[in-house]
């Protein structure tokens, strides 16, 4: 159906050169010279100790391998472009390099300015051999002679190094380990004792050199078969640096792990990771009865090809509201173990990404979803659980299979639904929260949403573990609704480190949705149960940011249903408050309202359910209602497809964050934070982490209105490049005492550099030019919205000033390579809302509309 006012198609813009960012802040204080000589000339020594005394253990074992070690370097600040001094010595190989934040200053770093702010800096990982760090000890020699020394062409970065050295030493086994959820996930193992053989993940160093790759298999593997164990399969993606093993070894071995950690193969020089696998699971599950029948008021035929994938698990396909609506491609033949009982989150999701709530009863999307599993059930107990199986194939193969799959088939010509524009990804790893690393599914969605031109739509993750209020029984009986709101928004912000994003969603590309405390249903209060939320806000389950480069993330929120808490006193002066909405009935609200599997032969069953997947979920189904619009304004306005397809990813990532704002919602959530003292800063930066640009307004990306006027640019850039988009000020408002709102976002998809901390090898960002005094509104730093690959900025300002036809609005997009030499052309999508906050006599649509379509003498105003 045709909306009334649709959206307004931009004019092609102007090509202008872009404008280069200003660098700012200061650098902090080093050691001195003869500081840095007494720090660090013992931990050099060690170095060069460390291996002669394995070359020794080497000769001894009778192993023909050349002895490598992964040297660690922290550092305070930062130097560019160090890599290629890095390859310039023979036998150093480049590994990447991450930011550490929020390091405690000492005597001898520190801001001279305030010697208690914390310090940033780098880790860089250098794969080595003993006479590279021979030759690198050589030029730290001549720097101990002489600071000013010229070490050389290519070397003098050496110098700017050895400057800022907080530490250097080696990886070690505790890197390997800790961290990385492997020891819980083997203590649990031993202490359930309900597995004789332990899977699990051992991540390598990627090297460039295939035979060293293949060397360090090799090497892995004699271990694990000496143990007892094997290698069940590995995976090498070079496009994203990864190379990784599954293995298993008997549960005996691993048990000897946890009291030894110079274990052979934990000592391992290749190995970078250990990791625990098929964690990525849906929560226990049970048959429940309590059901509700749903009956839908139309049976609709879907038609067209599907332009939504679902991967998750297997749905079930002939329920009532999901028969015809889903093409579902099952290559390894998992249904055949998949009862229909155990298909939950799969008949969940699709049932949201196609119908939405139920509870709100919109109309289903009018073309069918594709549909692979990539979870199985677990049927050894009564309560089941879906899961992501690691037996035989890793995480990251199986997904990179599956979204292969559907773009190109094994001889490299047409996938299974090569149509597809946006893929839901409602999962996410518990044991891999975001800390400083991009996580291999992350790079590996990055990577395949540039390769397919794909949008990935991912869960930000839930936080299942309870709220502690710090308060007796007593205490919080007293408490109004209200103030139990305030205490367990306080208590869930004092915890951000155990809460934070779960991979994949750090994924620069993707768009990450946590979950708002939001739903259709009412919500029927008994004791004991507490309804600790009453505000729409985000959820108290929702997993925070930031994301990579403390770019914003989650990107915004979305319904993900509320939920109920039940108190349970951890100490007689401590209430503890738990979430019980998995242990609720079915049937009984809250929650988003979803199809999901009845008794056998029982195809009309829902139920109410609430967490970041259903987020995620229904983030997909208003990409798809976006998607429909999309395709009517292009006809429309008589623009061919082969011009427009192109960019309906970035287009439409951009639409979806266009109509988010912070609101009442993030205002209420100042006040609360205000109460403790917090600066704005630091009250906006809790905001951001939490719910990211804010609640998406779903309807303003369908239709405008007489007060507003949203218009649709998008274009590609290489690198120095710029567009620029004019928008005429109205005449017609001239005089007129309003208040004036402007809305900009702009998306887009980078390559990425894996072994690199900068990573993203684009960056694109706008400028507004308006002429007159505005407001930035929401969001806590104009440099953190341009960190990520959306940029969202909503500007306001007011007056009654005279207009004239040379008074333009002006936004400027801008392109800059940051990594590497390529000339990849960025496709962008960049939307715009004007409007006014209270109706006039003149329709701003109209006016928009009109003036739009007429040339314009361009003044460009910078």
């Amino acid at each position: 159906m045709e909306s009334e006012k649709p959206l307004i198609i931009f004019p092609k813009p102007e090509r202008v050169e872009t404008v280069k960012r200003r660098g700012f802040g200061k650098n902090p204080e080093v050691p001195s010279h003869s500081d840095q000589i007494l720090r660090l000339s013992p931990k050099l020594t060690a170095l060069q100790t460390a291996f002669r005394e394995q070359n020794v253990s080497i000769q001894d074992s009778n192993i023909g391998i050349e002895p490598e070690k992964v040297l660690v370097i922290e550092i305070i600040g930062s130097i560019n472009d160090f890599s290629n001094a890095v390859k310039r010595i023979e036998g150093f190989e480049w590994l990447g390099q991450f930011d550490i934040n929020d390091i405690e200053p000492d005597h001898y770093f520190y801001y001279k300015e305030n010697n208690q702010k914390r310090l940033s800096g780098k880790l860089f990982l250098i794969m080595t051999n003993q006479s590279a760090i021979n030759e690198m000890i050589s030029l730290w020699r001549r720097y101990q002679n002489d600071k000013n020394s010229d070490l050389g062409y290519g070397y003098n970065k050496f110098k700017t190094l050895f400057n800022l050295i907080k530490d250097i030493r080696y990886w070690n086994s505790k890197d390997r380990l800790e961290e990385t959820g492997i020891l819980e996930n083997w203590k649990e193992s031993i202490e359930n004792q309900d597995k004789e053989m332990v899977y699990f993940e051992i991540e390598l160093w990627y090297r460039l050199n295939e035979k060293k790759r293949d060397s360090n298999v090799s090497e892995i593997s004699r271990i694990v078969s000496n143990s007892g164990g094997s290698i069940r399969s590995k995976c090498i993606i070079p496009e994203i640096g990864y190379h990784a093993l599954l293995a298993n070894l008997p549960i005996q071995v691993i048990s000897k792990f946890l009291d030894n950690y110079d274990a052979e193969l934990l000592s391992c020089e290749s190995i970078m990771l250990f990791r625990p696998v098929g964690q990525m699971a849906s929560g226990k599950q049970k048959t429940d009865i309590d059901l509700t029948d749903y009956n839908i008021d139309k049976i609709t035929t879907p038609k067209g090809e599907p332009i939504i994938a679902l991967l998750d698990g297997l749905p079930l396909s002939n329920h009532s509201i999901l028969k015809q609506h889903l093409i579902i491609d099952d290559p390894d033949n998992w249904e055949v173990d998949y009862p229909a009982k155990t298909r939950n989150h799969g008949t969940g999701m699709a049932s949201l990404i196609i119908h939405g709530d139920l509870s709100n009863r919109t109309n289903p999307l009018p073309r069918p979803i594709y549909s692979r599993p990539i979870m199985k059930p677990d049927l050894s107990e009564n309560e089941y659980e879906e899961y992501i199986p690691e037996e035989n194939e890793l995480m990251v193969d199986l997904i990179h299979r599956a979204v292969k799959n559907i773009f190109e088939s094994e001889d490299g010509f047409g996938g299974t639904a090569p149509t597809i524009k946006i893929i839901n990804l409602s999962i996410g790893d518990p044991n891999r929260p975001y800390i400083r690393t991009i996580s291999p599914l992350a790079r590996l969605l990055d990577w395949l949403s540039i390769k397919y031109d794909v949008l990935f739509i991912v869960s930000a993750g839930n936080q299942n573990s309870s709220i502690i209020t710090g308060i007796s029984d007593e205490e919080f009986n007293s408490l109004s609704a209200e103030e139990i709101e305030k205490l367990c928004i306080k208590k869930i912000t004092e915890n951000l480190f155990d809460r934070r994003i779960l991979s994949p969603a750090e994924s620069i590309n993707c768009v990450t949705v946590g979950s708002l405390y939001h739903d259709y249903s009412e919500t029927q209060l008994k004791e004991p149960h507490v309804q600790i939320f009453n505000e729409l806000i985000p959820s108290p389950i929702s997993s925070f940011g930031n994301g990579f480069n403390r770019s914003i993330k989650p990107d915004f929120i979305f319904s993900g249903g509320k939920t109920l808490y039940e108190k349970e006193e951890v100490r007689s002066s401590n209430v503890e408050l738990r979430d019980i909405r998995d242990r609720l009935p079915g049937n009984q609200p809250p929650g988003n309202l979803y199809a999901t599997p009845g008794l056998p032969g029982d195809l009309k069953k829902v139920k109410y359910g609430h967490g970041t997947s259903n987020s995620a979920a229904l983030t997909s189904h208003t990409a798809g209602q976006y998607y429909e619009n999309l395709i009517e304004i292009f006809n429309s306005n008589d623009i061919e497809n082969d011009e427009y397809q192109k960019f309906l990813t970035p287009i439409i990532k951009a639409m979806l964050t266009h109509g988010c704002s912070w609101g009442k919602s993030g205002q209420y959530l100042q006040d609360i934070f205000k109460e403790d003292g917090l600066t704005s800063n630091h009250r906006k930066s809790l905001i951001n982490r939490w719910m990211g640009y804010g609640i998406p307004d779903v309807d303003k990306l369908i239709n405008c209105n007489d007060q507003r006027a949203t218009l649709i640019g998008y274009g590609e850039l290489e690198n120095d490049e710029g567009h620029l988009f004019t928008l005429p000020q109205l005449q017609a408002l001239s005089n007129k005492f309003i208040q004036n709102k402007l809305t900009i976002t702009l998306a887009w998809l980078s390559p990425t550099t894996p072994t690199s901390q900068k990573y993203k090898n684009y960056r694109l960002w706008f400028d507004v030019m308006i002429g007159k005094k505005i407001t930035r509104i929401d969001v806590a730093d104009s440099n953190q919205v341009k960190r990520g690959t959306i940029q969202h900025e909503i500007f306001e300002w007011e007056g009654a000033n005279p207009i004239s036809e040379d008074d333009l609005i002006q936004i400027r997009v801008n392109c800059l390579r940051d990594i590497g030499k390529s000339k990849i052309p960025i496709k962008y999508g960049l939307i715009v809302s004007y409007e006014i906050a209270e109706p006039l006599d003149v329709s701003v649509y109209n006016e928009v509309k009109n003036l739009i379509r007429q040339p314009i003498e361009l003044h460009l105003n910078i």
